[in-house]
C-alpha cells in the first residue's frame, strides 16, 4: 500500500524516494533472515512428507483434510520438495482397480491445494519459468561482491570457464523445459480433438490448456486453431475461456513497433494558432504540441505524417525524460494489411476463421447473448481480443467488427485507414447517440472512456469533434441530452490536461444551460464542471496556463444568483408567496447545478474549497433555511456540509473568516445561525492548521462572542453550541478572563420598561436581557464542554446558574436544559464527581438536580 502511494511512475525502474527504499531494504533483509531455515532439507523431512501424503489419502476424511493442510505448507516452504511425492501421486492417478476412491480423491485435493496456494500455479514448478538465463548484469554484480570491501563471500569467485559452463547448462535446461511444455500442450490439444471426452472433462482439459498459456512461448498452430473454433462453442464457459485464450494468443502475435528519439523542445510550431476561446499567454509551454488544437488538425496525409504522437498522458506534463522516444512514422511501422503469404503459421488459423462469414455470424450471435439478464457489463476481455485482431490484421473482416476497432486497434493505422474508419464510423456513432438506452448507457461510457485512455487526442481528433457537436436527438428528451453529456465527459476526462481547448469549448456550450429544468441534465452539468475546472490549481507549471479558471466563471453567475439573496433580504418572518417567478426558478436551478459541482468536486480534486468557491457561502447560508422548497433546502444542506468538512489552505481560511464576519454583520438571522454552525465544522476539519495561527484564533474568538450576544435567540443558541465545541477540544482555553467576562454579563441589571399604554405589565429591556442571556449561554457552554468531568471552576458556575434559574425567558429555559444535561452525563460517576463540591455547593446542586415531583 505504502509503495503504491509513494512510487513515482515517471522515473520508473524502481527509482523510489530514499525513505521508501530504506523500508523495502529492511523488509528484504528480514525476509532473508526468516527464510534461512528453509535451506536445510534432511532425510527426516523427506520421510515426513511421504507420511503426510499417505495420510492425505487416508480413508478418514478428517485425517485427509488435516494432513493435506500440513502437506501444502511443506510444499510452500520447500520449493522443490514436490519431487519427492510426485511419483507416488502419479501412481495413485493411474487407472487401476486396486486404487480406492479415497486415494484418488486425496491426490486430487493435494494437486488442487489451497485457494491461496494452488499447486498448479506455484511459481517454483518447472513449467512456470521456462527460459533460464544468467545475465551479464548478474555476473557483474556477483563479481563486484568478491571485489568489494568486507565482508567477502566464503567461497572463491568462479572463473570465466566455469561461468560459461553453467551458462550452457542453463540453456540446455531451458530447451528441455520448453520441449516438456510443448509436449504437454500438444497432448491436451490431441485429447480435446479426439471428441470422445465428457463435457466436464472437456471443460477441465480446456481450462488447463488456458492456464498453460504463456507470454514467452507461442501457442502452436493446432492450439490457435482449437481456440478459434471454441469461440462458437455451445457452452458459455468454453466460449469465455476461448475469449480469454485468444486474448493471450493475439498478445503473443503482437509485432514490435519501431520508436525514434526526438527532442521534445523543438516540436512546437513556430507561429501557433489557437481557438478563439483559449486564453492568451505570454509564453507558449514546451508541451503545447501535445495538446489538442483544432486549428492544427492532422486532417491531411502530409500533416498526419509530419507530427509525432504521444499517447501517455504523464509525459511532458511538468518534465521530460532524458531520452524521449516516440513511435516512428507509419512508413517505418510493420505493415497492417498483410497478404496471406506474409502471415506466420500461427496467425493463419485466425485469418482463415475470420474470413468465413458463417463463423463471424455465429461469433456475433453468441457475443450478443446476455449472460445475466440486465446485469451484463462492458467486458474488457472481449475488448482486448478485438483490439489485438485489428492491430495485427487490419480491417479486412466483417463490417460489424469495425465498430470494435475504434477501441484502440487503430493506434498504428496510417492516414488512409483512419479516413476510411472515420467515414464508416460517423453514421454508426450518430445511430448510437439516437438510440442509447438507460441499460446500455454505462457500457457505452466505459467503451468511449477506454477508447480515449492513453491515446493522443490529435490522432482521435475526428471523434472529439463528433462529440463536441450537439446531436439532434437531444430535442427528443432530457435523457438523451444527459446521456450525450455523460459520454462526452467520459471521453474527454481521460485526456486530463491535453484537451484544455475542448474544456473551454464545453464550458462555452454549457454556460447558458446551467439552469436546465431537468434534474438529470443538471447532475451531468455539475459533474462536467468538475472536469472543466479540475486543473485550476496553484501549481508552478506552464502546462496549466490554458486551464479554464473558476474566478471569471463564478463572477459571471453572481448576477443571477443574487436573485436568491434579494428574495430573502426583506422581512424574514413574513409569509412568502408560493408562486415563484421564472427568473427565481431559473436561479434555483442554476444554484442546484453549482451545488452538484461543489459536492462532486470534494471527491475528485485536490482543492475542495478554494476562495472563489467559498464566495458562494453567503448564498448557501441563506438558502439552507428556505423552507418553501424542501428538496432545494436539502441540497443546500449537503453542499454546505461538504464545504465545512473540506481541508482548507491558508488562503482559503483567510477568505472564509472574512466571509463569515460579513455574514455575522449581515441582516439575515437565518444566515447567522448557519454561519455559526458552519464555523464549528470548518474549525474542526482544519483544527491544527487554525490553531497554529493566533490571528485566526483571535478573529474566530471575537466572532463567536459577537454572535453569542446577537439580537436573535436562535443565533445566540447556535453560537453557544459552537463555543461549547471549541472549549471541549480546547481550541479556546477556559481562562479566568473568559469566565469573568461571562459572569459580568450575567450580573447585568435588567431594567423594566412600561407598556405604551402605561397600565400594562412591566417588560425588561431587550438589550439588557440579551446581554445577560449571552453570559448565561457562555457559562452553560463551559458546563457542556465537560460532560464526563468536573473541573475546579465548574461547581461555582453551577451555583451561579442556579441563582438565575427564575430569570425571564429564555434564560430560565437555557439553564434548565443545561442542568438536565449535566445530570444525565454525570449520573454514572456521580459518586466520584460529588467529591469536587463543598457541602454548601452540594446542597444547592442537589436541590437543582432533583425534580420537585420526587418529593411529592
Amino acid at each position: 500500500m505504502i509503495k503504491n502511494i509513494l512510487e513515482n511512475r515517471l522515473l520508473g525502474q524502481k527509482k523510489h524516494i530514499r525513505s521508501l527504499l530504506i523500508d523495502r531494504v529492511l523488509l528484504q533483509h528480514e525476509l532473508r533472515i526468516s527464510e534461512k531455515y528453509k535451506l536445510y532439507f534432511s532425510s527426516t523431512h523427506e520421510q515426513l512428507m511421504k507420511d503426510l501424503l499417505n495420510l492425505s489419502t487416508s480413508h478418514y476424511s478428517e485425517v485427509r483434510r488435516r494432513a493435506q493442510a500440513v502437506l501444502q505448507n511443506c510444499l510452500y516452504h520447500n520449493g522443490s520438495s514436490y519431487k519427492i511425492i510426485l511419483p507416488d501421486m502419479l501412481e495413485n492417478l493411474r487407472k487401476d482397480p486396486m486404487i480406492c476412491h479415497e486415494q484418488f480423491k486425496g491426490v486430487l485435493y493435494v494437486i488442487l491445494g489451497h485457494k491461496q496456494h494452488n499447486l498448479l500455479k506455484i511459481k517454483r514448478l518447472p513449467y512456470y519459468q521456462i527460459k533460464l538465463e544468467i545475465t551479464k548484469s548478474c555476473i557483474d554484480a556477483a563479481k563486484s561482491l568478491w571485489n568489494g570491501n568486507q565482508p567477502l563471500p566464503i567461497s572463491p569467485c568462479f572463473d570465466d570457464e566455469t561461468i560459461q559452463k553453467y551458462s550452457e547448462e542453463v540453456v540446455l535446461k531451458s530447451n528441455v523445459k520448453k520441449q516438456s511444455y510443448l509436449n504437454l500442450v500438444h497432448q491436451l490439444i490431441d485429447i480435446m480433438k479426439k471428441g470422445n471426452l465428457h463435457w466436464r472433462n472437456y471443460l477441465l482439459a480446456f481450462t488447463m490448456l488456458t492456464i498453460l498459456l504463456r507470454a514467452d512461448v507461442r501457442v502452436p498452430t493446432e492450439g490457435v486453431d482449437l481456440f478459434m473454433s471454441q469461440l462458437v462453442h455451445d457452452t458459455l464457459a468454453i466460449r469465455k475461456l476461448a475469449i480469454q485464450g485468444m486474448m493471450c494468443i493475439l498478445k503473443q502475435h503482437k509485432r514490435k513497433h519501431s520508436k525514434i528519439e526526438i527532442n521534445p523542445f523543438e516540436q512546437n510550431p513556430k507561429n501557433p494558432v489557437t481557438h478563439h476561446l483559449m486564453p492568451k499567454v505570454d509564453e507558449i509551454p514546451d508541451n503545447f504540441w501535445l495538446q489538442y488544437n483544432s486549428a492544427n488538425h492532422p486532417n491531411s496525409e502530409e500533416k498526419w505524417n509530419s507530427r509525432y504522437y504521444v499517447h501517455k498522458t504523464h509525459w511532458g506534463f511538468y518534465s521530460w525524460p532524458k531520452s524521449f522516444k516516440v513511435y516512428a512514422n507509419d512508413s517505418e511501422q510493420p505493415k497492417v494489411n498483410r497478404a496471406y503469404e506474409e502471415l506466420t503459421e500461427e496467425e493463419k488459423p485466425i485469418y482463415d476463421a475470420l474470413a468465413q462469414q458463417k463463423f463471424l455470424d455465429n461469433v456475433i450471435m453468441f457475443l450478443s447473448l446476455e449472460e445475466k439478464k440486465d446485469h451484463d457489463k462492458f467486458d474488457l476481455k472481449k475488448f482486448y481480443m478485438f483490439k489485438q485482431i485489428f492491430a495485427n490484421f487490419g480491417d479486412n473482416f466483417c463490417l460489424f467488427l469495425k465498430i470494435i476497432c475504434i477501441e484502440c486497434g487503430c493506434k498504428h493505422w496510417n492516414f488512409q485507414k483512419i479516413q476510411q474508419l472515420k467515414e464508416y464510423m460517423t453514421p454508426i456513432l450518430e445511430k448510437v447517440m439516437n438510440n442509447i438506452t438507460p441499460e446500455t448507457l454505462n457500457d457505452w461510457a466505459t467503451c468511449f472512456a477506454t477508447v480515449s485512455t492513453n491515446k493522443d487526442p490529435n490522432k482521435l481528433y475526428w471523434i472529439f469533434e463528433f462529440f463536441m457537436h450537439e446531436p439532434l436527438s437531444i430535442e427528443q428528451g432530457s435523457f438523451l441530452e444527459a446521456s450525450w453529456l455523460y459520454l462526452l465527459l467520459s471521453f474527454i476526462s481521460q485526456q486530463e490536461w491535453k484537451t484544455f481547448e475542448l474544456l473551454h469549448r464545453a464550458l462555452h456550450y454549457i454556460l447558458p444551460k446551467l439552469d436546465h429544468p431537468y434534474q438529470n441534465v443538471r447532475e451531468k452539468l455539475g459533474s462536467f464542471l468538475v472536469c472543466i475546472f479540475m486543473y485550476d490549481i496553484p501549481m508552478n507549471t506552464k502546462s496549466l496556463l490554458y486551464a479554464p479558471k473558476r474566478v471569471p466563471f463564478i463572477k459571471s453567475l453572481m448576477s443571477k444568483i443574487s436573485l436568491l439573496e434579494a428574495r430573502n433580504n426583506g422581512d424574514e418572518n413574513k409569509t412568502v408567496s408560493i408562486e415563484e417567478s421564472p427568473e427565481l426558478k431559473s436561479a434555483k436551478n442554476l444554484f442546484r447545478t453549482i451545488g452538484r459541482w461543489i459536492t462532486v468536486n470534494a471527491s475528485k480534486t485536490l482543492l475542495t474549497a478554494p476562495p472563489d468557491i467559498l464566495a458562494l457561502l453567503p448564498v448557501l447560508c441563506q438558502m439552507v433555511n428556505d423552507t418553501t422548497d424542501t428538496g432545494f433546502q436539502r441540497e443546500c444542506q449537503v453542499t454546505i456540509a461538504i464545504l465545512g468538512q473540506a481541508f482548507l489552505n491558508s488562503e482559503s481560511i483567510d477568505a472564509v473568516i472574512k466571509i463569515l464576519k460579513n455574514i455575522a454583520s449581515g441582516n439575515s438571522w437565518h444566515s447567522r445561525v448557519t454561519a455559526a454552525a458552519y464555523l464549528q465544522t470548518m474549525v474542526f476539519s482544519n483544527l491544527f492548521t487554525v490553531m497554529n495561527n493566533e490571528t485566526w484564533k483571535l478573529e474566530i474568538y471575537d466572532m463567536v462572542l459577537k454572535l453569542l450576544q446577537d439580537e436573535n435567540v436562535e443565533v445566540r443558541e447556535s453560537a453557544a453550541e459552537t463555543l461549547c465545541g471549541f472549549l471541549h477540544c480546547e481550541f479556546f482555553k477556559i481562562s479566568d478572563e473568559l469566565l469573568n467576562t461571562f459572569k459580568k454579563k450575567c450580573q447585568k441589571k435588567l431594567k423594566k420598561k412600561c407598556t405604551p399604554t402605561g397600565n400594562g405589565p412591566n417588560n425588561f429591556s431587550a438589550e439588557d436581557l440579551r446581554e445577560r442571556h449571552a453570559g448565561i449561554l457562555g457559562l452553560c457552554s463551559c458546563v457542556h464542554a465537560y460532560p464526563y468531568d468536573v473541573p475546579e471552576f465548574l461547581p461555582d458556575i453551577l451555583v451561579l446558574l442556579g441563582d438565575h434559574l427564575h430569570d425571564p425567558q429564555p434564560i430560565s429555559t437555557t439553564i434548565k436544559k443545561t442542568l438536565s444535561s449535566f445530570r444525565r452525563t454525570h449520573h454514572d460517576n456521580w459518586r466520584d464527581h460529588k467529591l469536587k463540591f463543598t457541602d454548601d455547593q452540594l446542597a444547592v446542586i442537589t436541590d437543582l438536580l432533583v425534580s420537585p415531583s420526587y418529593y411529592a
